[in-house]
């Protein structure tokens, strides 16, 4: 059902108390709400139309093959041989597009398409993430032909510009989604933003309970599995369902908006271009063309955050922009280990060593440790709205930080082993298991319980709540000062830079394992030509003994071939010495010592007061209120002076309704976001 018509929904014929309205189920009450604002000529489609369009966004697009695709990325890269410092780069590029947000928003308003501003926007970059979901699939490409034969460096090309698609297609069409549902949350409150975070987390939930069992065998499996969901996206967009107003002109350049917001709009640009330029330094290095170092994109992604920061100082209020350098702060000073995690989490024996890893199936690795993850995140949730959200801001982060501290502990636990100390009281603890291992998931005899254990105790339990109470303050802060109804590009903007953090942390991450040689990787080469030597020119070394890593070879035939492959496991080194490891280093200044340096600067940048009260001291006009007599919300303040694609005037949602719906958005994270990495909005 499109943009039709019909008899008007009966709910209309009757005002309707809002206790009445409450007692719908839900889905009927979103309808009715869409349906509501749709005879009132607020918005172009019905409610089953939208309805539609959103489901098939929240669980075609950024729902099941988002999370998918980032549940099969790591084990892909890992399957792939390339090693972790070059992992560690590769990821955070890859997620680079989700910081060019406020560039697509802006794209989209500025520069109308084929008479749409959204419309056809939407379908070519579906089309674009289905193109790249297919050549990363085994109907594409092999995984030879992904990571080509090549030196380190570029080692991982093709992968790159497969997932780089992938991402800033539903990154793309998530940012012109929000203008449309967050439209509908400003008059009938956080309904719509419900659906669409229940979306999220159901589909993550689903695509933890498929994508794991392939990745074990063969991740590009999960690849081929959506393509079919970005297909389907494309012809739901492509029928607008969404309800995108037709232009009068084919294309063109939307001066009015530019003349009206040039601050905001140039700000938003130039962040988009610097997460745009990371991308062109990988496609111009793995080519050949120039020589980008890891270490140059380091700078200049820190240049760009620094500029970026300084001119949210020249186009946004003063708070607003005080609060992101903080938020920031704290992005980068988390060093994005999670690649490396996933490499020592799952490798075999045959590559480190028997006993000196869990070596965890991914069913175990993924699976469970993201459902559980999920679930524990949900209850730090509960803990933040029913006591931290009362806490004086700054001290809020004093004691979120370190909550972040003691969940790094448990990580540098399973590093050393000193989880099994722990467990040593119960002498079964030490026994194998093979659950969920599958035909091919485990080393022969499992996996510890002590590791199972005290990786669903500490990195899946304890740190899932740890690092929800590190995040939510900041979001609450967000939303005080961005809430969803007020202006898509800005919210845009503020997620965006928390996105290109990230993507500094990985980078941070990676020059910290280059520097102290964490290496683990492997590499296999396949021999067709019968009566060959059993060792290839890989092979030109003895297995080690492995307690500090070391360099390994495994021969043999598979599927009527010769093959060799060559492991390196090397946990690196530390300026503490031999008894602790390059990647027990990164986790200490990482996880602890960075972090911990946050705390000084919430004295600037962090208001003196409870998060619970208003973070914005301008007072709003007189003529706009919001309904039930309500005091306006302070942000209606902030609108004044910045643009207002998507304003507060008119509003008819209280204060409540409109704070809870943004900080939804502005918490929602993957269902894969505790393994693989989080992303704002």
């Amino acid at each position: 059902m499109g943009v039709g018509e019909n008899d008007g929904p009966e709910h209309l014929n009757v005002e309707t108390p809002a206790t009445d309205r409450m007692q719908k189920p839900f889905m009927r009450r979103l309808r009715d709400d869409i349906d509501d604002l749709y005879f009132e000529e607020k918005i172009t489609v019905n409610g089953c139309s939208m309805i539609t369009h959103l489901t098939s966004m929240y669980w075609g697009c950024r729902g099941f093959p988002e999370n998918l695709q980032d549940i099969a990325l790591l084990p892909l890269i890992q399957k792939l041989g390339i090693d972790s410092s070059r992992g560690t780069v590769l990821i955070s590029l890859i997620f680079a597009p989700w910081a060019m947000k406020p560039f697509f928003a802006l794209l989209s308003d500025l520069v109308p398409f084929l008479f749409f501003k959204k419309r056809w926007y939407m379908v070519l970059v579906s089309c674009l993430g289905a193109y790249g979901a297919f050549m990363a699939s085994p109907l594409g490409s092999t995984p030879d032909e992904l990571r080509g034969d090549v030196p380190p460096d570029q080692q991982g090309f093709l992968l790159f510009v497969y997932f780089a698609l992938i991402n800033g297609a539903i990154a793309m069409c998530d940012s012109l989604s929000q203008g449309k549902y967050t439209e509908i949350c400003k008059w009938k409150g956080a309904t719509v933003v419900s659906y669409v975070s229940g979306s999220k987390i159901l589909a993550g939930v689903a695509a933890a309970l498929v994508g794991p069992r392939f990745n074990d065998s063969d991740p590009q499996i999960n690849m081929m599995i959506i393509i079919p969901f970005f297909a389907q996206g494309a012809v739901v967009f492509g029928m607008n369902f969404m309800g995108d107003r037709k232009l009068p002109m084919v294309c063109g350049f939307d001066s009015a908006i530019w003349n009206k917001d040039k601050r905001i709009i140039i700000t938003g640009l130039t962040l988009g271009g610097i997460a745009a330029m990371l991308l062109v330094f990988e496609l111009l290095t793995s080519n050949g063309i120039v020589t980008i170092t890891s270490r140059m994109r380091l700078g200049f992604a820190t240049a760009g955050i620094v500029a970026v920061l300084g001119m949210t100082f020249w186009s946004l209020p003063r708070a607003v922009a005080a609060i992101n350098v903080y938020i920031i702060f704290c992005r980068v000073a988390a060093l994005d280990v999670r690649f490396v995690l996933q490499q020592w989490y799952t490798s075999r024996a045959a590559q480190c060593g028997a006993g000196n890893t869990p070596h965890f199936p991914n069913t175990i690795y993924q699976m469970v440790g993201l459902i559980l993850g999920n679930v524990m995140t949900l209850f730090g949730i509960w803990l933040f709205e029913n006591y931290v959200y009362f806490w004086n801001a700054q001290k809020s982060f004093w004691v979120t930080t370190v909550f972040t501290v003691v969940a790094a502990l448990f990580d540098v636990s399973m590093i050393t082993q000193f989880n099994r100390t722990l467990w040593s009281w119960l002498p079964f603890m030490s026994n194998k298991v093979t659950w969920l291992c599958g035909d091919d998931g485990c080393d022969p005899g499992g996996y510890r319980l002590d590791d199972m254990f005290g990786f669903l105790i500490g990195m899946q339990a304890l740190k899932p709540i740890a690092t929800t109470l590190d995040d939510m303050p900041s979001t609450v802060l967000l939303s005080k000062l961005c809430p969803a109804g007020v202006e898509t590009t800005v919210f845009a903007i503020l997620a965006a830079l928390m996105n290109l953090g990230l993507t500094v942390s990985g980078l941070l991450a990676g020059e910290f394992f280059t520097k102290y040689e964490v290496k683990i990787s492997s590499n296999t080469k396949f021999e067709t030509l019968e009566g060959k030597a059993d060792h290839f020119e890989i092979c030109t070394f003895k297995a080690p003994s492995f307690p500090a890593g070391g360099e390994a070879c495994v021969c043999g035939v598979s599927d009527g071939k010769n093959y060799c492959e060559q492991f390196i496991c090397n946990f690196g080194n530390s300026p503490l010495g031999d008894s602790v490891n390059g990647i027990t280093w990164t986790l200490i200044v990482g996880g602890m010592l960075l972090p911990l340096t946050t705390i000084p600067a919430t004295f600037c940048l962090i208001p003196n007061k409870p998060l619970n009260e208003d973070m914005v001291d301008e007072q709003a006009p007189a003529e706009v209120d919001l309904a039930g007599g309500v005091a306006p919300h302070p942000a209606i303040a902030f609108a004044r002076d910045s643009p207002s694609y998507l304003d507060l005037g008119g509003a008819t949602a209280n204060k409540e309704e409109l704070e809870k719906a943004s900080i939804a958005i502005l918490g929602s994270r993957s269902g894969s976001g505790l393994l693989a990495g989080s992303r704002a909005m």
